[in-house]
């Protein structure tokens, strides 16, 4: 990737994959390095992907940070983005993964505390738990 992209999605040790699986509507968006704004919603597809190959509580904790990262995107696109769309029902999808509140009771959290995603390429993103 460019010298000009983020850490976050350069460091991406899902980079290829997650390339690859990315909802065609933001492998649509133009190169990074000519868009900024787009890294945003394509770090949270990274987190979400990454997701997966953690399990349990900590692969479903990483939602939390992918969903903060798509509000942000949410919060910078233009309102009449073609790409708003898809970037909210992203939202929707990564909020029905989110741990149930049994399983924040059962790892010891509670809503509202501050979280550190310990896998994947959210490692080390501080979020907020939420229930589903």
């Amino acid at each position: 990737m460019s010298r000009k992209t983020p850490p976050s999605v350069r460091n991406c040790s899902c980079a290829s994959r997650w390339w690859a699986s990315c909802p065609t509507t933001f492998r649509a968006l133009p190169p990074l390095r000519a868009r900024p704004a787009t890294w945003i919603p394509r770090t949270a597809q990274c987190y979400a992907s990454s997701a997966g190959s953690c399990g349990g509580f900590a692969g479903l904790a990483t939602y939390w940070a992918a969903y903060d990262t798509m509000a942000k995107a949410v919060e910078l696109l233009p309102a009449d983005s073609e790409y708003m769309e898809h970037a909210k029902s992203s939202l929707g999808k990564f909020r029905s993964v989110f741990p149930s509140s049994e399983e924040c009771f059962f790892n010891e959290l509670q809503e509202g505390a501050r979280y550190t995603v310990t896998c994947g390429t959210a490692a080390g993103i501080t979020t907020t738990v939420r229930a589903r």
